[in-house]
């Protein structure tokens, strides 16, 4: 709103206008940003969806905006998990078929969800892999997703685990402890 009003004050000066022109817009840019992330980190899909059916979702536009096949393997019955677990789970999902997206675009993808006294999904793919040593020693700033991964995981009392080699693809389990919410 400033620079909006300092813009209708110097209509005048158009190498001033130009750079207050272009501070709109680089605020309105940042602005949109900020709600997407808002907006994401509300898991919007689990308002209106179960875990399963949101996975499904996620895996379905996946295969649309990649076009790849997912198979995804989800048990008949879940049971009623925390909204931390399940939110934590989405967000692993949805990251690591973002790293394909930016990685291994266009090779297949598997999903697999597995339930005992914990949950486990498996996101795997067969796409070009990275040398998970060299990713551990680099500094959080270097494959942030996988970092973040790793610590939602463990907040829940969970573990992340990276399997890859280059020319291997990839293969990320994330696990954590069900917690049922009582009926």
């Amino acid at each position: 709103l400033q620079l909006e009003a300092l813009a209708g004050m110097i209509s005048d000066e158009p190498r001033t206008r130009r750079r207050v022109d272009r501070a709109i817009e680089l605020a309105r840019v940042n602005l949109d940003e900020a709600r997407r992330s808002v907006r994401d980190l509300r898991a919007a899909p689990l308002e209106h969806m179960s875990l399963a059916e949101a996975l499904r979702q996620l895996a379905l536009e996946h295969e649309e905006e990649c076009e790849t096949d997912i198979q995804i393997q989800i048990p008949e019955a879940m049971p009623l998990l925390d909204k931390q677990v399940e939110t934590a789970l989405f967000r692993f999902v949805q990251e690591s078929l973002t790293n394909c997206r930016k990685h291994a675009i266009g090779v297949p993808v598997w999903i697999d969800v597995h339930i005992d006294e914990c949950v486990t999904i498996v996101v795997r793919d067969a796409g070009p892999g990275f040398d998970v040593e060299v990713w551990r020693g680099k500094a959080p700033s270097h494959h942030f997703g996988l970092h973040g991964m790793r610590e939602r995981a463990e907040r829940l009392g969970g573990a992340l685990r990276i399997d890859s080699a280059p020319g291997a693809g990839t293969i990320l389990r994330m696990s954590v402890p069900v917690a049922v919410v009582p009926a």
